[in-house]
């Protein structure tokens, strides 16, 4: 109900958010030698491309950062996320930026994070979540919050739909916010 707004991360908190979670996971989660690794070159490249005003999102080609030089602290998160699971389906042990290069870098992860998402959904809520969503967002970008009920009026659906697709859209993928 609070909006918490959180600064850029500097350089060596991004570098801890990247390489801590791999240490932690090594220490209680890998076993028989299962360690993962995270190359140098990757956590670089990754720090450079999520710097502030690096990432553009939107047809309109707007940055994500009005300044330069934090880390934007959401962005490292789905590109690390999104390099995590690529190599884990792959059955890579090793975080590369090998990898961050065939997604497109950053920039391509987090333009795409929506249309991946959408299309983890069913065909039915995908038209669903299509007819709510132009009504999230004005013409001029801002962000606009509307009940479910409301939202159910404007897509002419019934509101457990629309709960179920905003629940689905606000979990693990974090599309939205409830």
């Amino acid at each position: 109900e609070h909006l918490l707004r959180l600064e850029h991360l500097d350089r060596d908190a991004a570098r801890e958010a990247i390489e801590r979670p791999v240490e932690l996971w090594n220490r209680s989660v890998a076993r028989d030698g299962a360690d993962v690794e995270i190359e140098p070159s990757l956590i670089e490249a990754v720090l450079e491309q999520v710097t502030a005003g690096r990432v553009t999102v939107g047809g309109n080609g707007g940055s994500a950062g009005a300044e330069r030089g934090g880390v934007e602290a959401p962005y490292l998160q789905l590109v690390l996320t999104r390099l995590w699971d690529e190599e884990r389906r792959s059955g890579s042990r090793r975080l590369s930026l090998e990898t961050l290069d065939r997604l497109g870098g950053a920039d391509r992860i987090v333009r795409t994070h929506l249309d991946t998402a959408l299309a983890a959904l069913p065909e039915h809520d995908q038209d669903l979540a299509g007819r709510m969503f132009r009504y999230l967002v004005t013409r001029s970008g801002t962000k606009v919050a509307h009940r479910i009920s409301d939202l159910a009026d404007y897509a002419q659906a019934p509101p457990e739909q629309i709960q179920e697709v905003v629940d689905r859209l606000a979990g693990d993928v974090r599309v939205l916010r409830p």
